[in-house]
């Protein structure tokens, strides 16, 4: 694809990486062209026609986003840091049936629209173990 591009003299930027749970590690997501004339980019995943000195940025699959759920703090941290993604040093507790003291429940929802890239930084939920109620030892 990039040597279709840049046969047809498309000025390629640097690649952008995204998290994707339906497209495999290292495969392009999309293509994303900037007319030379300027204007709005636009998606070019299924084929567009493009011009001498348009501008192309590929996106590309960094896989899904790591599951931590069960992991404990250290782990689930290790294992997001390690694909470039940030930890947030806060992270809200819940009481889980199905999850020890101190392990991953899940990772929050992203508070923006959009796949999770590189640098973005993932809030995970702990959990605090059984709920107890009135009565219980």
């Amino acid at each position: 694809m990039r040597t279709i591009l840049t046969t047809a003299g498309v000025n390629i930027g640097d690649d952008e990486e995204y998290f994707s749970s339906d497209v495999a590690e290292g495969s392009v997501l999309n293509v994303r062209i900037t007319p030379r004339a300027g204007g709005d980019p636009y998606a070019c995943g299924d084929g567009c026609e493009v011009f001498e000195d348009d501008s192309a940025v590929v996106q590309v699959s960094l896989g899904e986003v790591p599951e931590v759920s069960g992991l404990n703090v250290s782990q689930a941290t290790e294992a997001l840091t390690a694909k470039g993604l940030d930890v947030n040093s806060e992270r809200p507790e819940q009481f889980s049936d199905d999850f020890a003291e101190g392990q991953v429940i899940a990772i929050a929802d992203r508070g923006e629209e959009g796949p999770w890239r590189p640098g973005d930084v993932v809030t995970l939920i702990v959990s605090e173990g059984d709920v107890i109620t009135a009565g219980q030892q």
